[in-house]
């Protein structure tokens, strides 16, 4: 269950895993955009933080009114995990998520909306390397 748009991964955890791959192995391509060892995050300072944070919160409710145009309605209050992965240029190469309770054919379609949405969404800040970012995340 995952789809491409160039060389773009839109998947579940478990079907990217399914398929031979190792999330460890992204891990060690992608620096962390935040860490709570500085040595180790791309975004180091307090403001680089504040920003990161604040585009990346943007990005995600974005996405939620991309769902919302596209009728795409949560039932109930659906908590999940995503880690996604941002090359230098802001495009978004890898997006993993992970439901707790969302039938095949809602995450089929929640999928293919995600990966409709990535395929014109650039990410505001390029620090110039590839990092990666993950978060629990309600849909309501």
């Amino acid at each position: 269950m995952s789809q491409h748009s160039l060389s773009q991964v839109v998947s579940s955890f478990g079907a990217y895993e399914a398929q031979g791959n190792k999330v460890s192995d992204l891990d060690a391509r992608y620096k962390s955009a935040l860490h709570t060892n500085l040595d180790l995050a791309v975004f180091k300072t307090e403001d680089e933080q504040r920003s990161f944070t604040e585009a990346y919160q943007n990005m995600l409710a974005e996405f939620g009114s991309f769902l919302a145009k596209s009728d795409f309605s949560w039932e109930q209050q659906t908590r999940g995990f995503n880690r996604i992965y941002f090359n230098e240029n802001g495009t978004v190469d890898y997006f993993l998520f992970d439901f707790k309770n969302l039938d095949a054919k809602k995450a089929a379609t929640f999928q293919q909306l995600l990966s409709e949405f990535l395929k014109t969404y650039n990410f505001p800040i390029k620090p110039k390397i590839k990092f990666a970012q993950c978060s629990p995340v309600v849909y309501k």
